[in-house]
């Protein structure tokens, strides 16, 4: 029933969540803060009253937590009062209140529903791109409502009652949204227009002082302690599945002098199997993986056996030429690759999880973790001492340390670790053995102190200011960039080039970490030679660039790319267009209803005071809907043709 459940999830969520197009409004997104609160005298004070409903601390708290984990997922250190300091706090507060206020608008306009329509709203989430109607899967989801979870029929109906409410008042505020021809023609031309620019990073040195360094280390020295290292006994159950008999007949047929590149484009599954696996120059190097050493022992001419490589994987090679650095003495080779991804059988998958289910249990149960693995027929081994950074562990396959490592590295002595699920095996592990932390004294870890006062140093509003300051500067010394590096000497930049820049492909970038529309906007109205910025990456740091030359489409273009793309782009400045008018009627509603930030509440956020578990808080709202006095009936079973038309 648990798999039945998550197979469905989204079905049962439908009469929950309702997507729109406006980029902070989410209906559920800040709330599902149900249970119980430990400190439920701060959580449920209002930050805000929205006539007369409150928001509750706790919900703000919970919107705050999740641009915080937003930002932390694109490498970005912040806490809430760096949310406050940039005017994030003040617009998430916006985006709750206009959340009620659409609520009670929704409640206001008195559109009504029947159930049979509110039936098939339920029923569309069941068909498939093509418009057809899954009867069986229907079935399933009304039995599991009905018998499992008994959730009252009459409440799923006023929950979509209430989304389709929301979904109204929403298409009436953008209804309005136009787009001309001219937008479209322009918004093509910009997405297919190509820039060749340089850049240069403005990076101010950084030498943290003695006092910095020790400041730094003095906030929490157990930071730098050598961490406690574990040994466990575990046992493995092999995922990779059985070398394929194909691979045997490629490896015939390749030796017997058949194209191995039309052999790769006909067999293998690796990302290069188009370009008959060509893997070009190869060198051997220390980072070398297990499963290509082969590689090198071929001579020209030669095909390797079958290489059991990660993942399962089965690789074939064949060696073309070869060569000598002139320099080193080096041999690389020019090689070609066929990538066999053989699957297990679900079903002996299945069996492995569930052998391995039952080592567990038995062992947490019996305390006797030999007796277990015996039991199912399983040899115990014993790793090497590893700590939560270590990259190799003693007995485990390198693919696997992570997940293994992940899964034993908070264990006690004697605890059993949950079913490990990695690349090449399953793993049941018990720790037998931990060692203590050693405290690192601040001489003997002051090199890596430095790297991180100098991180923190970077990361700083007052560095970012320091360096924005700094770019102004320099657009206005230089005519080009490429006179920064002598005029600036102190700063070490490097003049870097990047040619054929387009908006809409992040690896023309070349790796820069920077919002390519962001950088596009920068540079359109600018001509050859112009400097633009400062620029800040995701990661902070800054940058100034230049215009070399801009690349317009071309007769081509236009012939061939835009009678496909017209209507997307028609679309999609259509969206952005509405988005528009949903947040100009957000902040119309905002200034035309009544609303009150109660500052004291909001301010009290943002003190020092730990408020770790004040994510359970509800806004106790009554759901919108129709008056349903008696329980109404689940839905109607489907047939296999009910509904099969498309709309």
């Amino acid at each position: 029933m648990n798999t039945l459940m998550r197979k469905y999830k989204k079905h049962i969520l439908i009469v929950t969540i309702v997507l729109i197009i406006g980029p902070f409004v989410v209906w559920g997104g800040y709330r599902g803060m149900g249970g119980a609160d430990p400190v439920a005298e701060h959580a449920m004070r209002p930050v805000a009253v929205v006539e007369g409903i409150p928001i509750p601390s706790a919900e703000f708290r919970q919107a705050l937590n999740q641009e915080v984990q937003q930002r932390t997922r694109f490498g970005q250190e912040a806490d809430f009062n760096d949310l406050l300091a940039d005017g994030t706090a003040q617009r998430v507060v916006e985006s709750l209140v206009s959340r009620r206020l659409l609520d009670a608008r929704a409640r206001e306009v008195n559109y009504h529903f029947t159930r049979d329509f509110l039936v098939e709203q339920l029923r569309e989430e069941f068909k498939d791109e093509e418009g057809r109607f899954d009867a069986e899967r229907w079935n399933q989801w009304v039995r599991y409502i009905t018998e499992t979870t008994r959730q009252s029929w009459n409440d799923i109906y006023a929950s979509v009652a209430e989304q389709l409410r929301r979904q109204l008042v929403v298409t009436e505020a953008t209804a309005s949204a136009r787009v001309s021809e001219r937008d479209i023609r322009r918004e093509f031309e910009e997405a297919h227009t190509r820039l060749d620019l340089k850049y240069i990073e403005i990076a101010p040195p950084i030498e943290p002082t003695e006092e910095e360094m020790r400041a730094h280390y003095d906030v929490d020295p157990t930071l730098y302690d050598i961490p406690a290292k574990r040994k466990a006994d575990f046992v493995a159950l092999s995922l990779r599945p059985p070398k394929p008999p194909l691979a045997d007949e490629i490896i015939e047929k390749a030796r017997a002098g058949e194209d191995f590149a039309e052999l790769a484009r006909e067999h293998s599954e690796g990302v290069d199997a188009a370009e008959g696996g060509d893997m070009g120059w190869m060198t051997r190097t220390p980072h070398t993986p297990l499963h290509q050493e082969a590689l090198f022992e071929l001579q020209p001419g030669e095909v390797s056996d079958a290489v059991a490589g990660p993942g399962g994987q089965y690789f074939i090679y064949k060696v073309e030429e070869e060569r000598h650095s002139e320099v080193t003495g080096d041999r690389d080779v020019k090689a070609r690759r066929i990538v066999l991804n053989p699957r297990l059988d679900p079903e002996e998958r299945a069996e492995l999880e569930a052998t391995a289910q039952t080592v567990m249990e038995s062992a947490r149960e019996s305390g006797d973790f030999a007796a277990a693995a015996a039991d199912a027929g399983l040899n115990v081994q014993t790793s090497g001492l590893f700590g939560p950074d270590s990259r190799t562990i003693e007995g485990i396959p390198a693919e696997d340390v992570f997940r293994f490592r992940t899964g034993v590295s908070e264990l006690a002595v004697g605890a059993v670790s949950n079913v490990i699920q990695a690349q090449a095996n399953l793993y049941v592990a018990k720790v037998v053995e931990i060692t203590q932390p050693e405290p690192q004294p601040f001489e003997a870890v002051k090199d890596q102190v430095r790297e991180d006062t100098i991180e923190a140093i970077r990361r700083s509003p007052e560095y970012f200011e320091k360096s924005q300051q700094l770019a102004e500067e320099i657009k206005e010394s230089v005519a080009v960039l490429g006179e920064v590096p002598e005029k600036f000497p102190e700063l070490s930049v490097e003049v870097h080039e990047l040619d054929g820049f387009n908006q809409q492909d992040y690896a023309s970038l070349g790796g820069l970490p920077i919002n390519p529309r962001q950088l596009y906007a920068q540079l359109a109205g600018r001509a050859p030679g112009d400097l633009a910025g400062p620029i800040q990456d995701f990661l902070g740091q800054t940058y100034l660039v230049q215009l070399v030359a801009k690349h317009l489409p071309t007769d081509e273009d236009w012939e061939e790319k835009w009678p496909e793309e017209r209507e997307h782009l028609r679309e999609r400045a259509l969206a952005m267009a509405q988005q528009q008018r949903f947040a100009d009627y957000l902040q119309y509603l905002r200034e035309t209803h009544q609303w009150t930030l109660v500052a004291e509440n909001f301010a009290q956020i943002f003190e020092p005071v730990d408020f770790a578990d004040d994510d359970a808080a509800a806004d106790g709202e009554e759901p919108g809907g129709e008056s349903l006095s008696d329980e109404e009936p689940a839905p109607e079973s489907g047939t296999e043709d009910a509904g099969a038309d498309t709309e």
